[in-house]
């Protein structure tokens, strides 16, 4: 009788044993997957995001495309000098008055963008672009 108290007693621990085992394994892949499924939603909002600032990227180099093609434009375009009195009093308009005190410095010379010299001529600038030459209507 003693002895079957003991081989029950120690079934018993044993059964208890591996079910505690079991019980304990089940509790870490239960984590494991809810850890899992926390990952793949950051992964997928990252994602979302980097797309976003992909997005914003190309869209930011677009525009720089198009200001650096403005500055080639703008340095390709030769300055013009400025008219002299006696061409603007055979044209029949009264000269401009220049201010007789002039500021330290014009706030607008600020956004002034400086041309570098070009051997271009105006008409062969006009022949390589969509520009179309507008001639004045009284001369």
């Amino acid at each position: 009788m003693l002895f079957t108290i003991f081989c029950c007693f120690s079934t018993g621990l044993a059964v208890y044993c591996i079910l505690g085992r079991v019980h304990r394994k089940a509790i870490e892949l239960a984590v494991r997957m809810a850890v899992r499924d926390v990952e793949k939603e950051y992964e997928n909002q990252n994602s979302a995001v980097a797309a976003k600032l992909t997005a914003k990227l190309t869209a930011k180099e677009g525009e720089l495309a198009q200001a650096r093609n403005l500055v080639k434009l703008h340095e390709t375009v030769p300055v013009t000098p400025p008219r002299s009195a006696s061409s603007s009093q055979k044209a029949g308009t009264a000269p401009a008055k220049v201010p007789e005190r002039k500021l330290k410095q014009d706030p607008l010379n600020v956004f002034e963008m400086s041309r570098p010299f070009t051997d271009t001529s105006y008409d062969a600038l006009l022949a390589t672009s969509d520009v179309v030459k507008i001639e004045p209507a009284g001369g």
